[in-house]
């Protein structure tokens, strides 16, 4: 892209709006005012037709302004057309200077995918609001993007949409996958301190109910690593029973290794048999639950095979 300050600059604005002013010189003024604009890069179509019908204009009043003038030899029937010329020059100088803001903002933004409103705003020194209507003026003149769009949650702008949802993509398909790991890597810590609790409980009869605990938990926990969205389905089994259970276990094995037993230790060692049978048949509810959904479809794809099978004449 060329920036403004590679244009050949050709004649000042000064001498054009003084030619545009004296009738006699306005036709020269006209073809200097024409190749002027021709030099100038990035106005829009409708800028630059708007420019070229005011030429035109002053060019069929040119005529009959200068005999007008040789007529009446008062320079004050000069003015309306010459107030249109200075008008002209005005409005193609601030047309100018409003390319070399929008170049400005291409080089602020760089070759970026995307880029903070807050850090455009601060480097180009405007309001969020003037921000968001030079970004329409840079994409409707081909500056940046026509499908460059302002994600408002993340307050960046964002210039090249396919790279950047590409990214988010991957970005969450990694964050799938570490959350999976995450999770997995719990579950089997989970596992593992439940096993080691049973290594170290010498009671038979409560070494079969945590080996039962453990079983169903591994079953549950299978069930939610091949459907992660069923996640929350667990989490009060998660955040409550289970470190609860690994809490009691643990006491329990306090308990035993005592070689006082002591009225306490005896009752809380009772207690925690007591409560075992109660979580083992909560832990098995907690497994049938999860198999609702899959045991409606099972009766839904029953269902649909019985009537089927009665359509076309195929049952007995």
């Amino acid at each position: 892209m060329n920036m403004s300050n590679d244009r050949d600059p050709g004649a000042s604005w000064l001498t054009i709006a003084i030619f545009l002013a004296i009738p006699f010189l306005r036709f020269f003024g006209i073809f200097m005012l024409i190749k002027k604009v021709s030099r100038m890069i990035n106005l829009s179509k409708k800028q630059t037709d708007l420019i070229y019908v005011l030429a035109v204009i002053l060019l069929f009043t040119s005529a009959g302004e200068i005999f007008s003038w040789i007529k009446s030899s008062l320079f004050i029937s000069v003015l309306p057309v010459s107030a249109i010329a200075v008008a002209l020059v005005l409005f193609t100088k601030y047309m100018n200077a409003s390319q070399d803001k929008l170049d400005s903002y291409v080089s602020s933004i760089g070759l970026r995918d995307e880029a903070p409103l807050d850090e455009i705003m601060s480097e180009m020194g405007v309001t969020e609001r003037k921000l968001r209507r030079d970004i329409s003026a840079l994409k409707k003149s081909g500056r940046i993007s026509k499908s460059a769009y302002i994600d408002e949650g993340r307050r960046m702008l964002v210039l090249n949409p396919e790279i950047v949802r590409a990214r988010q993509a991957t970005k969450r398909k990694e964050d799938e996958e570490q959350a999976k790991y995450q999770e997995e890597t719990e579950y089997k810590h989970i596992l593992l301190e439940i096993r080691a609790l049973n290594v170290m409980i010498d009671d038979e009869n409560v070494s079969k109910k945590i080996d039962r605990i453990e079983q169903i938990t591994r079953a549950i926990f299978d069930i939610v690593s091949n459907k992660p969205e069923r996640r929350r389905e667990i989490d009060t089994f998660m955040d409550y029973y289970l470190p609860t259970t690994v809490k009691l276990l643990k006491n329990y094995a306090h308990l035993e290794q005592q070689t006082v037993l002591g009225e306490n230790i005896v009752s809380s060692r009772a207690r925690i048999e007591g409560i075992l049978d109660k979580l083992v048949e909560g832990f098995e509810k907690q497994l049938d639950i999860l198999f609702k959904s899959d045991a409606v479809d099972i009766t839904s794809d029953i269902k649909t095979l019985e009537k089927m099978l009665q359509m076309d004449g195929l049952n007995r």
